[in-house]
Formats: structure tokens, C-alpha cells, sequence
């Protein structure tokens, strides 16, 4: 797509969705189609340090993400102005002296207080025996691309719901980051209805198109109408469910509240083998299999967060 017909548009659609037009299913179309190789790649290179980036008016290159080092707290500054720039409403969730989530907020315009939660792990691992560089595209650059294009595309939206879009830091050091805030959430009260894991979803070797859909029982309903979302609007992908009430990311911190939750996850048979090393670059990662997963999350979004 040329870039003029791009932005051309995207004001076209943000004229529409402004006037309250209903969003049928060839708008949902519309929208995801905005979704290119260009606008995922583009992210997927500055969030892992490909190339360099803004943060703050200054030039800067995300070399790691580890927690600890200044770049993590740099690449929360990346993500807090992305979704800014995006007509998001984003915040700090400095839960201790060295964790901090970035939380994005759309308002929904019946059910302020009811809300979907796409959420990632922006923090990432380097290898033991190396230095802390850890470029992490897949591991997690590509979840926090994924939160970033699905806010980039709801925030002109009038949902009836209430989406978050969240970053959270120090998975890889015990999900810290996630627990902290579903433990607050609890306390709060939040009505949260449903909850989108991204964690990896950008490694496919083979294009076969397949990743896994991780449901514990209480959430099978919501998993389900993920994956009938994907045959109906993703060509080219094939969605694997797997039912569990364990795991290794950021959806387990509200299974443990009981709250419905799903974590998208790249083929574990084809599991990217660069995780956690200085190879888990730009370069290994497919684009078009993290487009497409990308899509079919805005489109179940649009379909849950406007739904009666």
C-alpha cells in the first residue's frame, strides 16, 4: 500500500467512526487492513533496537530491555509516548523502586467502569553468559507491537467498553509486574470481562500460519470466540487451543483472580530457539505472521468492546 493511500485512509475512517457509523463486518475489514507490514515493522525495529528512536526529544537506541538497566525505563518512556501520540490516555504504574508498568486507557462510552484488558511483557532476558544486551523482537518486542498497532486503531473508536492496553514489566523476573496489578485490580473491584495475552508472536520458520491460544477452563467461552474471530476475518492462520491451568506469562496473574484470560503464543513445536539471546533480532522474525496475528486481536476487540 502506498503511503498516501494510507494516510488517505485513515482519515476516511476516522471520519466515519467519529459520525457513530455501526461497525459492521466490512468495517472491521477496513480497519485491520490497516494493519501492513510497514506499520509492524516499523515498531517491531525501534522497540528491539534495530534502529534508532525518539524518546524524550533525544535519539536513543533500545539496545535491551533487561529490568534494571536504564533502557528499561527508556523503553517505558517509548511505549508511555507511543500511546499518547495515539490519542491514548497512557500512565505509570510505578509499583516499586525498580518495576513499572505503562497502562493505556480508552474510555468506553456506556460501560465506563466494564473493560477488556491486550496486554504484554515489555521487559526482556539476555543470555547468562553474555552482556545485557537483548535485542528481544519476539520475546517481547512483538507483544508490546501488538498492543501498540491494536491501540494505535481503537483510539478513535466510540466502544461501549472501556480498553486497556498494558506493558508490564518484570515478567521474565517471576511475572512480577502483572501480579502486582491484578492484585490491585482485585482490590479496586475491577469489572474486568476479559483479558488478551501477547507473548511471542512474531517467530513462524515454516509460514504454516499455526500459534497456540492458551485457555484454563474458566476462559474456554472467551478463547473461542478468539479463535471463531480469526477464521472469520485472518486468512492464513491457524490457531491451536490448548486448555491448561498453568503457564509462564502475564494472563496467569488473573487466572489466579478468576478473571477470563487467553495468552497468544507462537507454535511451541517451532519455538523461536533465539529466546533469550542476542539472535532474537528484527531479522528472525516474520512480519507478515505477526501482521496477521495483530489483525485478528483488533478484530475480536472491536467485536467484544462494541458488543450488547
Amino acid at each position: 500500500m502506498k503511503r498516501d493511500n494510507f494516510y488517505s485512509r485513515s482519515v476516511i475512517l476516522i471520519l466515519l467512526f467519529s459520525t457513530g457509523i455501526s461497525y459492521g463486518q466490512t468495517t472491521i475489514e477496513s480497519v485491520i487492513d490497516l494493519v501492513t507490514i510497514e506499520s509492524v515493522g516499523s515498531l517491531t525495529k525501534e522497540i528491539s533496537g534495530y534502529v534508532e528512536t525518539t524518546i524524550g526529544g533525544s535519539f536513543y537506541t533500545l539496545e535491551t530491555r533487561y529490568s534494571h538497566t536504564p533502557s528499561n525505563k527508556m523503553a517505558s518512556q517509548y511505549i508511555y509516548a507511543k500511546l499518547n501520540s495515539y490519542g491514548v490516555t497512557a500512565s505509570y504504574d510505578n509499583y516499586s523502586g525498580s518495576g513499572r508498568n505503562v497502562i493505556g486507557k480508552k474510555t468506553g462510552s456506556l460501560y465506563p467502569n466494564q473493560m477488556y484488558i491486550v496486554c504484554c511483557h515489555f521487559d526482556d532476558m539476555p543470555p547468562v553468559s553474555e552482556s545485557t544486551i537483548a535485542p528481544g523482537a519476539d520475546d517481547n518486542g512483538s507483544g508490546v507491537v501488538g498492543i501498540l498497532e491494536t491501540a494505535r486503531l481503537l483510539a478513535n473508536y466510540d466502544l461501549k467498553y472501556t480498553v486497556l492496553f498494558i506493558a508490564f514489566d518484570e515478567e521474565e523476573i517471576d511475572i512480577i509486574g502483572s501480579n502486582t496489578y491484578a492484585q490491585s485490580a482485585f482490590e479496586r473491584g475491577d469489572s474486568i470481562l476479559g483479558v488478551i495475552n501477547l507473548d511471542m508472536i512474531a517467530y513462524d520458520k515454516n509460514d504454516d500460519g499455526k500459534f497456540e491460544v492458551l485457555t484454563n477452563a474458566n476462559s474456554q467461552t472467551f478463547a473461542d470466540e478468539y479463535i471463531s474471530t480469526v477464521h472469520k476475518y485472518v486468512a492464513g492462520l491457524e490457531p491451536i487451543k490448548d486448555v491448561s491451568e498453568t503457564g509462564e506469562s502475564d494472563h496467569t496473574a488473573f487466572w489466579k483472580k478468576e478473571w477470563k484470560a487467553f495468552h497468544i503464543f507462537e507454535d511451541s513445536k517451532e519455538q523461536n530457539p533465539n529466546m533469550h539471546s542476542s539472535e532474537d533480532n528484527y531479522g528472525n522474525c516474520n512480519m507478515t505472521y505477526l501482521q496477521k496475528i495483530v489483525k485478528s486481536v483488533i478484530a475480536f476487540l472491536i467485536t467484544k468492546a462494541n458488543s450488547n
